[in-house]
């Protein structure tokens, strides 16, 4: 993935895949914010807990917790849902 997002900008067939990829990616993403909204399991609204998954889900934050500071996947994977799952009040 990292090699997608750094070639992205140069290739034009590349940055096409990586939006739709991205797009459907965020789009599955709205709908988990959207049935915790359903359920009530969140305070925010479904388009808040969208963005907020993207932050915690999204690119950045696996390959800054495991790559830049070297952290095991078990430990980014924990750190991640209990942040996450703070930011959105899940109950």
């Amino acid at each position: 993935m990292k090699i997608l997002l750094v070639t992205a900008p140069h290739d034009s067939a590349v940055a096409e895949r990586l939006a739709s990829s991205t797009a459907r990616y965020r789009g599955t993403l709205a709908k988990v914010a959207d049935r915790l909204h359903e359920l009530g399991a969140i305070k925010s609204s479904a388009a808040d807990a969208a963005d907020v998954l993207w932050f915690y889900f999204g690119y950045t934050g696996y390959f800054t917790l495991t790559q830049d500071n070297g952290w095991s996947l078990d430990k980014a994977q924990a750190w991640l849902l209990d942040n996450c799952s703070r930011a959105l009040s899940v109950d």
